[in-house]
């Protein structure tokens, strides 16, 4: 059974200051994700308008391998994001 699981991103430590989002260093993290996507472990994600984050929505075994998943994405180890993971109970 799969479970769906909401990761919430946001600015990190190492964020550039008074850069927008496509001047970050942010092209790994792109790739990590569409790399989840062709495997359907990411069905959805995508900054927000205001430029403050983003969300993704990963379709997994549990919440451990979401965590192991976020761990290994490269601007979470680089800390230019850092992220929030909640299980997301999916109704539509």
């Amino acid at each position: 059974m799969t479970e769906s699981v909401a990761v919430l991103y946001e600015k990190g430590a190492n964020w550039l200051p008074g850069r927008t989002l496509s001047e970050q260093p942010l092209q790994q993290h792109v790739d990590y994700l569409l790399a989840l996507h062709e495997t359907g472990q990411l069905k959805m994600g995508g900054p927000f308008a205001d430029g403050s984050g983003g969300l993704v929505i990963l379709s997994v075994g549990n919440i451990a391998e979401a965590e192991r998943l976020v761990a290994e994405d490269p601007a979470i180890i680089n800390r230019i994001l850092m992220a929030t993971i909640q299980a997301w109970n999916r109704i539509v």
